[in-house]
């Protein structure tokens, strides 16, 4: 028999579409992931080249590595990236207020 819990309090039940309670419907909801920044779109298409170019992978020095090489583009080869991230941001904010309007509630980001 499985344990009932707080994340599973009908785990007997072989879907949650088959539990009428009203947290079934809040645990379907799902808050939207903010999207990157430009800088962190361009990071990921080009942090292989920049580890390679470096020797190493340890963070803190791509980062760094990263920054600067960012800093230093011009904002012609930015744009591309900045305007993708500005896409993602409508479709986060669209998705959000969705959210929002089913009865999610915003969660707030945890300190360190």
């Amino acid at each position: 028999w499985l344990k009932h819990t707080p994340r599973n309090p009908c785990a007997h039940l072989s879907s949650r579409t088959t539990i009428n309670l009203p947290f079934a419907k809040m645990a379907d909801l799902v808050q939207p992931t903010k999207p990157g920044t430009g800088y962190w779109l361009w990071l990921s298409d080009n942090r292989a080249a920049i580890t390679k170019e470096l020797g190493t992978g340890k963070a803190p020095v791509v980062a760094k590595h990263a920054g600067e090489k960012w800093k230093a583009l011009p904002a012609a080869e930015k744009k591309p990236y900045e305007d993708k991230a500005a896409q993602a941001k409508k479709e986060y904010d669209s998705k959000m207020a969705e959210f929002l309007a089913a009865g999610g509630t915003k969660n707030k980001r945890k300190m360190k």
